[in-house]
């Protein structure tokens, strides 16, 4: 009973905390809400509209908005590069319509700005001109407005002057080179004026670069030769069976010149070698006279030694048969001497 009444009061106690903690939070919401609904007026929608040719827009906020707001999708489709910066570039468009939404809130209050696109396809005057060169003029077609710029649709090609509609354009790519004149007519409507530059793949063979018998093959704006026996180069130009016989004449040479210098060598050796055998044969009889005459000197001294030896051991078998003698003539006298006795 003791354990069920204390489990009840614990239930008891957690209940009004939490209450205690809830109703104070929902009054809070209540009253900043209502306030945010009484003091946050939103503001009348500013409508902005774009027509364009292009996949991509350059979108912004007129009159520039005030505090944080984000962009969204009203209509359409569109990616926004930035999405929180009232002047951003919003991609992937669709055709016809696409509105976009940048809600700002600043000082209790809301600002609407409506962003319309409008995709179209650009109404083109198309010119087409054939080159032989990687550079060629560019220049817009008569009847189009001055001030625009050049963009490049496709191809390749390095123009002067975006801004100029009579330029240079240079690195035109084999093919068809697209360029277009865009400039703005009434509500932004751009206007395409279009320029496409064939620039002609030309024979590169002809005529035939290859020289001595080599075979050319045309490529885009290069060619290749395939060059002969003992020609080499970009054109065959190359001569390489000279280039093989001199240096076979001079690997001749130079082992000429190895074979002269070690006959060189072996002569010297000869010549050296003799005139050192006809020195050292007195050297040599000197030193065996004196070989010999050192030999019969320790023969001498051998001798010599050997007869001292010799005397020595005479003189040794002397001393010790006196000695016998004297321990003789002792022995004799010892009996005599006791027989006598002490004094």
């Amino acid at each position: 009973f003791f354990f069920v009444q204390t489990m009840v009061m614990r239930f008891f106690c957690m209940g009004f905390c939490l209450l205690a903690v809830m109703v104070p939070s929902w009054s809070a919401y209540e009253f900043f809400h209502s306030s945010l609904n009484e003091t946050s007026p939103t503001q009348a929608i500013h409508k902005h509209l774009l027509v364009t040719s292009l996949g991509a827009a350059q979108i912004s906020v007129q009159p520039a908005a005030e505090g944080f707001g984000t962009w969204r999708t009203k209509m359409g489709t569109g990616v926004f590069v930035n999405e929180s910066n009232p002047n951003t570039i919003v991609t992937g468009l669709s055709p016809g319509v696409n509105a976009f939404l940048y809600m700002a809130v600043a000082d209790n209050s809301t600002a609407v700005s409506e962003f319309r696109v409008i995709k179209v396809d650009p109404p083109l005057a198309t010119r087409n001109t054939s080159t032989n060169s990687s550079s060629h003029p560019l220049a817009a077609p008569s009847g189009a407005a001055t001030v625009g710029s050049w963009r490049i649709i496709e191809g390749t090609g390095t123009i002067v002057d975006t801004l100029n509609p009579r330029t240079h354009v240079d690195g035109l790519s084999p093919g068809d080179n697209v360029f277009d004149w865009v400039t703005f007519e009434l509500h932004n409507v751009e206007v395409h004026t279009r320029v496409i530059l064939n620039r002609k793949d030309v024979d590169d063979c002809s005529p035939d670069p290859c020289q001595n018998g080599g075979t050319c093959t045309d490529g885009v704006n290069s060619h290749t030769c395939a060059c002969p026996a003992r020609y080499s180069g970009n054109n065959c130009e190359t001569n390489s069976g000279t280039n093989e016989w001199i240096f076979r004449i001079v690997l001749l040479i130079v082992a000429l010149l190895l074979l002269l210098l070690l006959l060189c060598l072996i002569i010297w050796r000869q010549v050296y070698g003799q005139e050192m055998h006809e020195t050292a044969e007195p050297f040599n009889a000197e030193i065996e006279q004196l070989s010999q005459s050192q030999q019969n000197e320790r023969q001498e001294i051998e001798h010599t030694f050997q007869a001292e030896l010799q005397k020595l051991a005479v003189q040794q078998e002397s001393v010790l048969a006196a000695a016998k003698k004297k321990q003789a003539e002792l022995e004799k006298a010892v009996p005599e001497l006791q027989k006598v006795g002490p004094p």
